[in-house]
């Protein structure tokens, strides 16, 4: 069994699609494999500290109170 901080854990958007992928707390983009946010208790922040929205457990991001998630935008744009 691989401890929790190295396990590898898909993103998807709405369409069940994998848009980005977390390990150790890093997030990085599927399609080009860059770093673009942090996650930290279930919650997903820009790498300057932003909040982006909530990973759920289906994988898929949400962000406030039904709110488009911020991160789905950032994902689009890299």
């Amino acid at each position: 069994m691989k401890p929790e901080g190295l396990t590898k854990m898909l993103i998807h958007d709405d369409d069940g699609t994998a848009i980005a992928y977390t390990r150790e707390g890093i997030v990085y983009s599927v399609g080009s494999g860059s770093r673009i946010a942090k996650l930290q208790a279930g919650q997903i922040y820009s790498l300057d500290g932003q909040f982006l929205g909530t990973r759920l457990p289906s994988g898929k991001v949400r962000g406030v109170e039904g709110e488009p998630a911020a991160f789905l935008r950032l994902v689009r744009k890299d």
